[in-house]
């Protein structure tokens, strides 16, 4: 239970729509005992009152009441039917939402030290299926007993009015069965459940895998290896899923074993009382049709429980991806960011092994200047360009903004001032035009032309048949290395951000494109703080200050 408490105290956000929703799965499940019940008193009476008059005895019976009270019940089962189910569902998508909310908020303020630890399956498995797995607990897992138990304790009290011996015998019998199809099904379907989770979270995780990586597999003669692996583990899948779905079904044949064999236990009983003449017929007939009732109640609580561990399972994988650390705090009272400042990476240590990547690092970067910070992977490049987007916090030290430590501004409006080209700059599967418009979202048709040209891509998408309504595909698939990688510089440029970082930009292009569009993209740069991270050469010619990682001892940032 411990895995569920967080999740539990978000749910008691909305106690109240809870309890309602509660309120109208009891009013269904009495009004159907009351339905069953009053049915069998008043047909029973019916035919007692008729079997009396054929013997020429006097006898009355009043139609008018019962025969409203089974219009009521019938109704209200109906109504409340209805409007639990729309109240319950749309109470369950309310949760669903904060649920998904929660996590991807904890997400967002990870760092990228952090989030780099996740893999993009994983997070997919998170916020769909663990998620929708935690579905079970309110709907499935806490209402449906909690209802039952009621149901049990109001129609043992109706049994008890008439015969209170026949009514403890039916209450603790109802109750010992309710234990074992909730905590007993629960114990023996726990950790098979549990199994048949992660089976189905590591195949999904596999099969993005496999399709990301189709072309690597298939390269190197693997693609048949992989698929056996993914059988192999899908069919121990199913193999869960059997003896789960066996067990389930076992629990269930139970449920309505017991139901049905108590029916029978309490109408001999309540034979036994009519002869002893304790109670009348339609009252002898009324009790275990009271009790029959209680099958609806009964029913769906084994299929429930006997998800139970997997709904543990799944509050266990969320409860460790929100625990994880490396957040970027926002700070209560944010400071007003500057239009452009002079920025100062100082004192920054950065440990990410043994040697750590920084140590006691100073730089300086003017308004407007341009600098390329070279050196071989590992030097900590990137790292620079990551600590400067606050998407990265420095182990020490601070990254300065015309002297003000950058964790005093609200992130989001710190990042308006970045336009950063990041390695593996993403490119989403929509048109062109539209990744364009990722940074600047009223730029017309014409801009976007202007911008492609700098980058030497206005020919090539010109081409297209749909121009700048060509899609790029998932991960930019739909166009060349080199032309994705230049459409992701396009991006950056086209973003009016004062401070540009540029991580290896010209990364696939050969040296007549690399050349051109080293000329073409400086009126873009012009008047800008540019950070060019390369592995090596001195950068365009608008490169002020080239500083060579990793540092010599005793370095200093020229002033």
């Amino acid at each position: 239970m411990t895995e569920l408490r967080p999740w539990l105290s978000l749910l008691l956000r909305h106690r109240g729509r809870l309890v309602l929703g509660a309120l109208l799965m009891t009013a269904t499940l009495l009004s159907g005992v009351g339905l069953l019940a009053l049915s069998g008193w008043f047909i029973t009476a019916t035919a007692v009152t008729a079997l009396a008059w054929g013997a020429g005895l006097q006898a009355s019976l009043n139609l008018y009441v019962p025969g409203g009270g089974i219009r009521f019940f019938a109704l209200s089962r109906t109504a409340s039917r209805y409007f639990e189910r729309l109240h319950n569902h749309d109470t369950v998508l309310r949760l669903l939402a904060d649920l998904r909310v929660c996590l991807f908020q904890n997400l967002v303020c990870l760092d990228e030290r952090a989030r780099s630890g996740l893999r993009s399956a994983q997070l997919l498995n998170r916020l769909v299926s663990d998620v929708d797995t935690l579905d079970n607990l309110y709907l499935r897992q806490i209402a449906p007993p909690v209802v039952a138990l009621v149901a049990v304790l109001a129609v043992t009290g109706l049994i008890a009015f008439f015969a209170l011996p026949i009514a403890l015998f039916a209450g603790v019998v109802l109750l010992l069965l309710l234990g074992v199809v909730t905590v007993g099904v629960a114990l023996v379907t726990r950790r098979l459940s549990a199994r048949e989770g992660r089976a189905r979270d590591l195949i999904r995780s596999r099969v993005v895998d496999q399709l990301r990586g189709l072309a690597e597999l298939q390269a190197a003669s693997q693609l048949v290896s992989h698929q056996e692996q993914l059988l192999r583990l899908e069919a121990g899948q199913r193999h869960c899923q059997y003896r789960l779905a066996k067990r389930t079904a076992l629990a269930q044949a139970l449920s309505t074993l017991g139901v049905q064999a108590l029916v029978v236990i309490v109408l001999i009983l309540a034979a036994l009382a009519w002869q002893a003449e304790v109670v009348s017929g339609p009252v002898m007939v009324m009790m275990p049709l009271a009790v029959m009732a209680l099958s609806e109640g009964f029913s769906v609580l084994p299929a429930a429980f006997a998800q139970w561990g997997a709904t543990e399972a799944a509050a266990s994988r969320l409860n460790e991806q929100s625990s994880l650390t490396g957040c970027l705090p926002e700070p209560d009272e944010p400071a007003p960011v500057p239009a452009h400042p002079a920025i100062t990476w100082s004192g920054i240590a950065v440990a990410r092994g043994t040697p750590s990547v920084f140590d006691d690092f100073n730089l300086s970067l003017a308004p407007g200047e341009h600098i390329a910070i070279t050196g071989p992977s590992g030097s900590g490049k990137s790292t620079l360009a990551l600590l400067l987007a606050r998407l990265l916090e420095p182990d020490e030290g601070a990254v300065l903004a015309d002297g003000r430590d950058i964790r005093q501004f609200h992130g989001d409006e710190w990042r308006q001032r970045i336009a950063l080209l990041s390695q593996d700059a993403h490119l989403f599967n929509e048109s062109i035009a539209e990744n364009l418009r990722l940074a600047l979202p009223q730029a017309t048709d014409a801009r976007l032309w202007e911008v492609l040209a700098a980058v030497q891509l206005d020919e090539t998408v010109r081409a297209f048949s749909l121009g700048l309504e060509t899609r790029v595909g998932e991960m930019g698939g739909q166009v060349s290395g080199g032309e994705a990688r230049r459409l992701a510089l396009a991006r950056v440029l086209l973003k009016q951000a004062p401070i540009v970082v540029l991580d290896e930009p010209f990364t696939g292009l050969d040296r007549g494109i690399e050349e051109r569009v080293r000329t073409s993209i400086q009126p873009w740069l012009a008047g800008r703080s540019v950070v060019f991270l390369l592995h090596e050469g001195p950068g365009p010619d608008s490169v002020q200050r080239v500083i060579r990682l990793p540092l010599d001892p005793g370095w200093q940032s020229p002033a």
